[in-house]
């Protein structure tokens, strides 16, 4: 969680659960997200509070709905605007919305410590950069952390990957 903003669920209840990505053919495991949710960001340093309407659009967690309210005595501002975060709050709120997020994140894996076992297994790095995009993320960045590796490297990986599944994004193959 970010020191900057809480996130709090609303009174609108989350749709219903849409999977998305590859299946994992060994475990089973495959992503899933609410088709539509909604959720209220509160800041420690502005003044002001968000609530977002999101969709996930087949790829990706997407805004389509956004309502600054601000605090008693205070107005919106266009630089409270633009201190909105929308790239790490999306991130967070993702990590709240699908399932099992954690599984995904590098902080459990290496908890885990079932990431020897998973480094070679391309259905759960083409599952890494779904997980990554679909939250905002960085795909390329977080299958190199993951793996260790430079960025020649992690292109490689990502390429193995797509040869087993269709990444979304950059990696989309063209139809």
């Amino acid at each position: 969680m970010s020191d900057n903003f809480t996130i709090e669920s609303a009174d609108v209840k989350d749709g219903d659960l849409r999977p998305f990505g590859p299946v994992d053919p060994e475990t089973k495991r495959q992503l899933s997200i609410p088709e539509k949710f909604t959720r209220v960001v509160k800041y420690s340093e502005i003044p002001l509070a968000v609530e977002l309407t999101c969709v996930f659009d087949g790829e990706k967690i997407q805004v389509s709905k956004l309502c600054a309210m601000s605090q008693p005595e205070a107005y919106v501002t266009s630089r409270d605007l633009t201190q909105l975060s929308l790239p790490a709050v999306i991130r967070q709120i993702g990590l709240q919305v699908i399932p099992d997020a954690e599984y995904w994140t590098m902080e459990w894996q290496d908890s885990q410590s079932v990431k020897l076992g998973l480094k070679s297994d391309p259905h759960f790095l083409a599952q890494l950069y779904w997980f990554e995009h679909a939250t905002w993320g960085s795909p390329r960045v977080a299958v190199q952390e993951y793996m260790g590796c430079k960025r020649t490297t992690a292109n490689y990986y990502i390429r193995l990957a797509a040869g087993v599944t269709a990444l979304p994004g950059l990696h989309k193959k063209a139809k």
